[in-house]
């Protein structure tokens, strides 16, 4: 689970943090990237100091899953990308629909999900966050941004291999997680979760890019830019990259929708 900051003080997000007890918080600077100023806490008091240290006192936070599925001790996260097109409304009147807040009208949002992806490895080996350990981000985060310098970095040329590398590819790891019986996982089953997060997370983003898309006000107070829009939206694409973790049980966490995600080629994977 996430939330963002808008508008709450720190105590009553603290407050609701902690409600039911002990928990483990990663907190992540609301317009942050490549892992920069995010911590780890287990307290109120922590949470505002976290918060308070950032260079905007603006903040995300989500709650850390403690038992996450493990790579050789590892904790592992995987990134996707998926492919979104838009295909205009069928007439005016769906347009007006959609502007009117009266009825949501879906615009066939058509997403593809790229069967291949990355698998980022923690360089470091995983202990449940305690606090002795909660300052070790290279064994809590997987951001590549953060390990890619480390000494520790494994790099990896081949492609089919699953077993070595601080960066694999996605689908020799499931292949493995099958072959060795790992929760009861198998790569079609986690093919099909990925798929199901994809489509999800599209139908959610959906309203609120269809209702200010079309919109005059969200350009301005536009008219022209907005009919433009409605021209040319359905010529529309964006790529997507989306972050998920499995826990132990084997359920996939998405834990960040990237909208811009890094597309650099900085080696062979």
């Amino acid at each position: 689970r996430g939330r963002r900051m808008c508008g709450q003080s720190v105590e009553s997000v603290c407050a609701e943090a902690f409600a039911n007890g002990p928990a483990t918080i990663i907190v992540k600077p609301s317009n942050g990237s490549q892992g920069k100023d995010i911590s780890l806490v287990q307290s109120g008091k922590d949470l505002v100091q976290a918060v308070h240290s950032l260079p905007k006192p603006a903040a995300i936070l989500q709650q850390y899953i403690e038992r996450p599925l493990l790579l050789d001790g590892l904790k592992w996260d995987a990134r996707i990308y998926a492919l979104v097109l838009a295909t205009p409304p069928r007439s005016d009147i769906d347009v007006a629909r959609i502007c009117s807040g009266r009825a949501y009208e879906h615009t066939r949002f058509v997403c593809f999900l790229a069967m291949e992806g990355l698998v980022r490895l923690c360089i470091g080996a995983y202990e449940a966050p305690k606090p002795r350990n909660l300052y070790r981000s290279t064994s809590h985060l997987t951001n590549y941004s953060l390990s890619k310098f480390s000494e520790k970095f494994i790099h990896s040329q081949d492609p089919e291999d699953s077993d070595h590398g601080t960066k694999r590819t996605l689908s020799a790891v499931l292949r493995r997680l099958e072959a060795d019986h790992v929760a009861g996982t198998n790569a079609g089953g986690m093919w099909a979760q990925l798929g199901n997060i994809v489509r999800s997370t599209v139908d959610a983003m959906a309203p609120v890019l269809e209702n200010t898309s079309f919109d005059p006000e969200f350009w301005s107070g536009s008219e022209d830019t907005a009919a433009l829009v409605r021209q040319k939206y359905g010529q529309c694409f964006h790529i997507l990259g989306l972050d998920v973790l499995w826990d132990a049980e084997g359920a996939p966490w998405l834990l960040e929708l990237n909208s811009a995600p890094s597309l650099d080629l900085s080696e062979v994977v």
